[in-house]
């Protein structure tokens, strides 16, 4: 008897693992540990969903990370991978045939994961690369909408904030590209194995405060923003796939010291600011 409970337990774990979805999330708990873990529980429920692998990137900022949450694979770093790097670290850990690429601000739900299980389900054969979602999953008259599913031929804004698609597809993104342009690479790589990429449209997807990119957009990205861009401006150019000759780890190195320094002016930025508005003693 205990060995068949076991067996069955087998097979439903293998049939888990080929059904399954690994959602790879990179934070810097820039939305709040609340709201990450609001996102976590949210999608834990989810059927779809075999994993999710959460790449702690700033565990200095993580709130205490609940034992009740058997899907996730919680993995914190000394050091900001940065989301880049940590999308193809979370697709190295991952244990499902598909991999959903999700931002750590915005609330996808359980029927985004069906319609894209059943697009790629239906569609084994099929050179069927990402599945991006459309900017219309951002508004509210989505609500409302009939969700669709529709051939891209550019990445388009908000593309990027979840993708999915087939780990056997994935081609890591390179290593100089740290923040900035990963999703439109991965996208273009897909064309370039003669795969096409889809969108979801008119499925609302809830998000933080109406905006993306939270921590990418404070200033002391700036610099690593300039050096994303004019690398793959390289890499479009020149369909480079080897580490560009004008970007070393000289020139990344001293990207990360300009980085520390502006995170460290906008620290006393704020001390001094707190100063001023303590009221003179009586």
């Amino acid at each position: 008897m205990i060995d068949a409970i076991r067996s069955a337990a087998k097979v439903l774990t293998m049939h888990s693992k080929q059904a399954g979805i690994s959602v790879i999330i990179p934070t810097l708990w820039a939305p709040g540990g609340s709201y990450v873990l609001k996102l976590i529980r949210k999608l834990s429920r989810h059927n779809q969903i075999g994993e999710i692998i959460l790449i702690d990137n700033n565990p200095s900022a993580a709130p205490a990370i609940p034992e009740d949450l058997p899907k996730l694979r919680y993995l914190p770093q000394r050091q900001n991978l940065y989301v880049n790097p940590s999308w193809n670290l979370g697709v190295t850990k991952a244990q499902h045939p598909l991999i959903c690429l999700c931002n750590d601000d915005i609330l996808p739900t359980a029927k985004l994961f069906k319609l894209a299980c059943r697009t790629l389900g239906r569609n084994s054969k099929q050179p069927i690369g990402l599945i991006g979602v459309d900017k219309t999953c951002f508004e509210k008259k989505s609500k409302k909408a009939k969700p669709r599913i529709c051939n891209v031929k550019e990445r388009r804004y908000a593309y990027g904030c979840l993708m999915l698609m087939r780990k056997a597809s994935f081609q890591p993104i390179p290593e100089w590209l740290k923040i900035y342009s990963g999703d439109t690479w991965l996208f273009r790589e897909q064309i370039k194995q003669g795969r096409y990429n889809l969108a979801i449209a008119g499925l609302f997807i809830g998000q933080r405060s109406g905006q993306h990119s939270l921590s990418s957009s404070q200033p002391e990205f700036s610099p690593l923003k300039r050096a994303d861009d004019a690398n793959f401006a390289i890499l479009r150019e020149h369909g480079m796939h080897e580490s560009p000759p004008l970007f070393n780890a000289e020139v990344l190195e001293t990207l990360r010291q300009i980085q520390a320094e502006l995170r460290g002016l906008r620290l006393l930025q704020e001390q001094l600011l707190s100063i001023q508005q303590v009221p003179p003693a009586a």
